[in-house]
């Protein structure tokens, strides 16, 4: 694999590794129960190998189509990582509804071309079915 290929699948990469760890280590360290009574292990494995499962198959896809890389656009993960610190830090200053209202808003700043205006409308959407 060469280096650009290597570059192209950092990710799926990434992503089985975290699959592996997760899979592993219930395994290894939880109790999975039986099928009638599921223990702390079995949802982390699930996920897991789901996980890993899913990554095989972008690797795979990802392999098999031969093109270039994208230069990746710093907006739009600056706005999903800063969406999801605002929704740590401020579901307990503010609360669930209010917290959403503002991961919404800032989330969709990743977009340029929505108006502050949709922005805020889809924050209140998204916050009154999550309060319903």
């Amino acid at each position: 694999m060469n280096a650009e290929a290597l570059k192209r699948q950092g990710g799926n990469l990434l992503l089985l590794a975290i699959g592996a760890c997760f899979f592993f280590g219930s395994l290894t360290g939880l109790d999975l129960g039986t099928a009638r009574r599921m223990g702390p292990g079995f949802f982390p494995m699930a996920i897991g190998a789901i996980l890993c499962l899913l990554a095989l198959i972008e690797i795979i896809a990802t392999a098999r189509r031969n093109e270039t890389m994208n230069r990746p656009e710093y907006r739009s993960v600056l706005a999903i990582i800063g969406a999801g610190i605002a929704f740590a830090f401020g579901t307990p200053l503010l609360g669930v509804v209010p917290a959403t209202f503002l991961t919404v808003l800032i989330a969709g700043s990743a977009d340029p071309r929505l108006s502050l205006r949709t922005r805020a409308l889809l924050g209140v959407i998204v916050s009154i079915v999550i309060w319903l």
